[in-house]
């Protein structure tokens, strides 16, 4: 599953994650311009490693602050080796983990 999320604002602390099982994952990174298409900025974060669950349970990072001049944020979330599922995922601005 990928998603592009077209609304960021630079200097505020996003909260990505997920409610999943198995072994699932996301991945972002923000972009320059608001299609997550212009030129990637630093390196891909949001790293959250799979549940390792065989029910369902949630699973976020602390927050990342959005660079200077990122202005999208593009999220690629996926099950390894096919063992895994997605039940949700949220992305927060603030101070809320979303769970």
């Amino acid at each position: 599953m990928t998603y592009c999320y077209k609304s960021i604002s630079p200097g505020y602390a996003y909260y990505l994650g997920f409610k999943g099982k198995g072994e699932v994952g996301c991945i972002g990174q923000y972009y320059d311009d608001s299609n997550c298409v212009g030129n990637g900025l630093g390196p891909e974060f949001f790293n959250i490693g799979g549940t390792g669950t065989s029910y369902w349970s949630p699973s976020w990072i602390p927050s990342i602050t959005a660079y200077g001049t990122a202005h999208s944020l593009y999220i690629t979330c996926a099950s390894y080796n096919g063992a895994g599922a997605l039940d949700e995922i949220f992305l927060n601005q603030g101070s809320s983990t979303g769970f």
